[in-house]
């Protein structure tokens, strides 16, 4: 029940957030209260944890040799690009100032969390508390709490999606290259130089789609070249297993809102609407894979991208209901409905929540900054 319980917590602090933020409009500014309030009930849930997927592979890591425990034993062991070194550093330097296991992923959890929150918040287009809603039903708050390394990755790229939005194409391609350090499947976001800027169902849409859908069905061909990427997998293993179609038809209901409304969404979207539409179809199509592939492997390419989905469907759903009254409230209701089915057969009919996820105590994670901070 801890994921339910966070998830309505948080849901209904991001939808004060929202309507605070709506009533300071005239004053240009917006809630940071409740916003903070969101920010905390998110990160303790993801930032205590010690078990969930393959957290504990990384607090294991982290406790024996596998990473550096100074800068310069980090310095001598000479990583190359492919060994994700962005990620190994970040990693010594937080054992080389004597962090613990829980002071660890504590602090990728606040970068992820605070990122997370600030991207669905600037790109929801007033609908912070549906997109937060979203993060949780959708599955990508499982996302969140799993991947380290991807993570990360995807959160600095998101960052420098926001500076190709403001046209600063060297800050773009440097943040994107400290991501590739993190993990190399964020090279995905290469895409956004060729979206940008333009609006979703033109010629350029079509042509991604159509690239993408081509390259899925034609997955045997593209395995070999995912292999040099994915750790400890072979092409054998990518082909061998598919997704549950079901979960290719969940991520696909942005994209099927976006295209059976284009008339009402795009009359007048913004640059930054155009690009999450975009990212979230990226997101679909990356699931279409899956029904070719490994999806623990190429359902990472989707993950990447599911943020974008969650900010995308907020704001499509919002714009709706305010073109089209009753129209965009039953689509509104029916969202949430659906969503919610698939989040309780995820977490508690499919797989039990709670006996997968593990986490220290509030007043254990003080006792690990206490022991920090005294130097024991």
């Amino acid at each position: 029940m801890k994921i339910l319980i966070t998830l309505i917590e948080a849901f209904i602090l991001a939808s004060l957030s929202q309507r605070r933020t709506n009533m300071l409009k005239e004053e240009n500014r917006k809630d940071r209260f409740f916003f903070f309030l969101t920010f905390l009930i998110i990160v303790m849930f993801v930032g205590l944890r010690t078990r969930y997927n393959d957290t504990w592979v990384y607090i294991g890591n982290y406790r024996d040799s596998a990473i550096a425990s100074t800068l310069s034993e980090f310095y001598k062991r000479h990583y190359s690009l492919a060994d994700e070194w962005g990620f190994r550093l970040v990693s010594s330097f937080f054992k080389s100032i004597g962090f613990d296991e829980h002071l660890y992923i504590m602090a990728f959890s606040v970068f992820s969390t605070g990122v997370t929150l600030w991207y669905l918040r600037d790109n929801a287009s007033n609908n912070f508390g549906d997109s937060v809603y979203l993060l949780f039903v959708t599955g990508t708050m499982s996302f969140e709490l799993a991947a380290l390394k991807q993570v990360t990755a995807t959160m600095i790229a998101f960052i420098a999606t926001n500076e190709a939005l403001k046209g600063k194409w060297f800050k773009y391609s440097l943040l994107l290259f400290v991501a590739f350090t993190f993990h190399p499947f964020v090279l995905v976001f290469l895409v956004v130089p060729f979206v940008i800027n333009k609006k979703p169902w033109e010629i350029d849409t079509i042509l991604l789609i159509g690239i993408l859908f081509v390259l899925g069905i034609g997955m045997r061909f593209i395995a070999p070249l995912l292999v040099r990427f994915a750790e400890n997998y072979t092409v054998e293993g990518i082909l061998s297993s598919t997704v549950n179609p079901f979960r290719f038809l969940v991520s696909i209901v942005p994209v099927v809102v976006s295209f059976v409304y284009k008339d009402i969404l795009y009359e007048d979207s913004s640059n930054k609407e155009n690009l999450v539409a975009h990212l979230s179809i990226c997101c679909s199509m990356f699931m279409f894979w899956t029904l070719f592939a490994d999806p623990s492997t190429v359902g990472r390419l989707a993950s990447y991208f599911d943020l974008a989905a969650c900010s995308s469907l907020a704001w499509m759903i919002k714009k709706i209901y305010d073109k089209t009254g009753n129209q965009g409230l039953v689509l509104r209701i029916a969202m949430y409905a659906f969503y919610f089915a698939f989040f309780v057969y995820g977490n508690f009919y499919n797989k039990h929540f709670d006996q997968m996820y593990g986490a220290i105590t509030i007043q254990e994670f003080f006792l690990s900054v206490r022991k920090f901070v005294s130097g024991a």
